[in-house]
């Protein structure tokens, strides 16, 4: 085993930390910034929104650790404040957010009305990125579907990928009643039915309608059977009849519906969550209907064609655990295919492919049901897997970074209501982030002082201070109020000002704290075989762009 690799194994070990912890570490100064020894062909540079540098250590996902053990591996310190907004910002830029201007995930930018707000994810970006050097040395980059590549500008429109899709129609519950349910029957004198499969009890469907938005009217057939001969009324079999196709429901009770109208592959995923044999009652999730939406046309038609539809991204309306997990799976696996796919048959010098999944899991489950975080993390590892299995290592490079971790919150503080309480609502608007919260003033007078003070100061109930960290910037008149860990600033009402956490996991505080540390693994061609300790993640860019030849 060489020295590097024998210093990693002894990272592992050593770096660990409890994912509740909330002890800042003792910040060094980063190590330099990992080396290349050339250029690769094509560089992927593969984001997991929410892959902590604890989860990685403490799991040892098998395809990240086999990367590792082959490449670069090390923690990296996210850019200040952990939202992904700002640290994508700083991944594609290796600038701060004072340069990017992407100061949080909700912020008011200066210039704009006082009481607007500015989305991060939704701004372009104050200095070149990635993007626009790769493609000012006419190198072709692709994304699927990257944080900024929202096709809004010509800066954020790849040269081929999908973008990231709303609902066209949102996901909903519907409890289903035995007055939903009706037999099949033919008009007297027409004879008798002839099920498509065998039922001991008269065959029960119920119709759902769907009406999809200046695009068309879907509907499909649930349909029940009583596939056992006990003298007793249960239906136990499920098929789906749509557009002249009958299908059954899977191992969990999951179908999908599609069509395919003139401006693309519409289809939703639906689960049978739950029934009662005799269809007294039963409760179907409805997934949302979406389509995929990328540029060029080829390229959604061949996704279209060869993978599907987008399955959702499944945090718009949970269920229960196991719904939602299987939603996460599911878009973790298209994600991974649509990305497998366009490796093998696309252009590209640089392919920027992102996965939600982590930072949505983490969002419901951190801290109370690390088993379901720990499934998100085997998803992501799945995911890198295929991926890495679809590239030539000896031309191509695969970079696999985080945007940030999470903590776990126990706390929401109600930050309206606070300022409220305190007289200061007339004058101060709030924009929440997780643990990150920033503020500016509308009115005058001038009580900026007066306000900082009392931000520091604040407390809970129980005596515990909110705020860790709170700073003014004078340019731009506002303040960034960096809460603890074990707290989250919401907008929701409430009296008392706090409550138990709606969301348990959490971003957006102080970097300094290790729960929030990502990570880079590196392989491939150009990429040195060594573990630096702690990177910044403004090195990210400059890396990119070193195995890209551009630098």
């Amino acid at each position: 085993m060489t020295r590097f690799r024998l210093l990693f194994v002894a990272l592992l070990c050593a770096c660990a930390t409890a994912p509740g912890s909330t002890t800042p570490a003792t910040q060094t100064a980063p190590s330099p910034e990992p080396h290349t020894t050339g250029a690769a062909a094509r560089v992927v540079l593969l984001s997991f929104d929410g892959l902590g540098a604890n989860d990685v250590e403490a799991q040892k996902p098998a395809a990240m650790m086999h990367l590792a053990n082959e490449g670069t591996f090390s923690r990296v310190v996210p850019a200040s404040p952990s939202v992904t907004s700002t640290t994508h910002a700083t991944i594609l830029t290796g600038a701060e957010r004072d340069e990017t201007g992407i100061l949080s995930n909700v912020f008011h930018k200066p210039g704009t009305p006082p009481t607007q707000a500015t989305r991060g994810l939704e701004t372009e970006i104050g200095v070149p990125t990635l993007i626009d050097i790769a493609r000012g040395a006419g190198k072709r980059v692709g994304s699927i579907p990257f944080p900024t590549m929202d096709g809004s500008s010509p800066r954020r429109t790849p040269d081929w990928g999908l973008l990231w899709t709303r609902p066209a129609v949102a996901a909903r519950t519907l409890h289903l009643t035995k007055n939903d349910f009706h037999p099949e029957w033919l008009p007297p004198g027409w004879g008798s039915l002839q099920p498509r499969h065998q039922s001991f009890s008269p065959p029960m469907r119920t119709r759902i309608d769907q009406d999809i938005p200046n695009v068309g009217h879907e509907h499909f057939d649930l349909v029940a059977y009583d596939t056992t001969n006990d003298h007793v009324r249960d239906y136990d079999a499920f098929y789906v009849e749509h557009a002249g196709t009958e299908t059954p429901l899977d191992a969990h009770r999951w179908f999908s519906v599609e069509t395919r109208f003139p401006d693309g592959l519409y289809g939703s995923w639906s689960k049978l969550v739950s029934f009662d044999p005799a269809l007294n009652e039963a409760t179907l999730f409805l997934g949302s209907v979406n389509r995929n939406v990328g540029v060029p046309a080829s390229y959604v038609r061949m996704i279209d064609d060869e993978v599907g539809f987008w399955p959702g991204s499944g945090e718009e309306h949970p269920v229960d655990r196991q719904t939602f997990l299987e939603q996460m799976d599911r878009l973790s696996s298209y994600l991974a295919k649509v990305a497998t796919l366009s490796i093998q048959r696309m252009p590209f010098d640089l392919l920027l492919a992102y996965e939600p999944i982590v930072d949505t899991t983490e969002h419901h489950y951190r801290g109370v049901d690390e088993a379901a975080v720990a499934l998100a993390i085997a998803d992501a590892d799945r995911s890198i897997a295929a991926i890495s299995n679809a590239i030539d290592p000896a031309h191509d490079a695969l970079v696999v970074v985080g945007d940030h971790g999470s903590a776990h919150v126990e706390t929401d503080v109600h930050i309206n209501r606070i300022l409220r309480n305190a007289a200061f609502d007339t004058r101060w608007i709030p924009n929440p982030t997780g643990n990150v919260c920033m503020f500016h003033r509308t009115a005058l007078p001038d009580d900026t002082a007066a306000f900082i003070d009392f931000l520091r100061n604040l407390t809970t109930p129980a005596g515990a201070r909110v705020f860790e960290q709170v700073t003014y910037d004078a340019t731009r008149d506002d303040i960034t109020a960096f809460a603890y860990p074990s707290f989250a600033i919401t907008l929701r009402e409430g009296d008392p000002f706090t409550s138990p956490a709606e969301n348990p996991g959490q971003h957006g505080g102080l970097p300094t704290h290790r729960e929030y540390e990502t990570v880079l693994i590196a392989w491939g061609r150009g990429v040195a075989r060594e573990t630096p300790e702690s990177l910044p993640q403004r090195a990210v860019a400059g890396y990119v762009l070193r195995l890209l030849g551009l630098r």
